[in-house]
């Protein structure tokens, strides 16, 4: 089972602000695993005047593969409404199911969507939380888009399993 460690090296922080942050950037993380399906058994988070670090055992090494069922408009529907329901979704119309609701008869669509790797679900993850940190005072420097209470001097993320490290 894959574990993370992800630390984040800046300039010195102010000191009121690090143990929060550390704990606000642990909840972004893990509760963007959750929304992607990744449960994992367990998170610790780190903070000193330059560091901010947390650790993520027991994830899973891929999310589960999933199946849903979106629902269309009606089947009476303007052919117009029937093709961009299609169109949204990037499939055809042969590949629509009609189905009885309680509100009349309706096209479904069904959607598969294929397991991912464990390790470019933590990228997304870790990159949102990072830009979604907000900050009492931030700054920007440079051309980065990024805003953060200090410089950021380096980022490491560490995903390791039972066969050593990965990146």
């Amino acid at each position: 089972m894959p574990n993370i460690l992800l630390e984040l090296f800046s300039e010195e922080m102010p000191a009121d602000i690090q143990v929060s942050a550390s704990k606000n950037l642990k909840k972004l993380i893990t509760d963007k695993f959750a929304e992607s399906g990744l449960l994992f058994s367990g998170a610790t988070s780190f903070s000193t005047a330059q560091r901010l670090c947390i650790v993520i055992d027991g994830l899973p090494s891929n999310s589960e593969a999933k199946t849903e069922m979106r629902r269309g408009p009606k089947i009476d529907a303007p052919q117009k409404a029937i093709d961009g329901f299609v169109k949204s979704l990037g499939i055809k119309t042969d590949e629509l199911e009609i189905k009885e609701d309680k509100k009349g008869k309706y096209y479904f669509a069904k959607l598969i969507k294929p397991a991912v790797e464990t390790r470019y679900i933590a990228s997304r993850v870790i990159e949102s939380a990072i830009f979604g940190l907000s900050w009492p005072k931030s700054m920007r420097w440079g051309e980065s888009k990024l805003r953060w209470v200090r410089p950021l001097k380096s980022i490491l993320c560490i995903l390791s399993d039972e066969n050593g490290v990965e990146t």
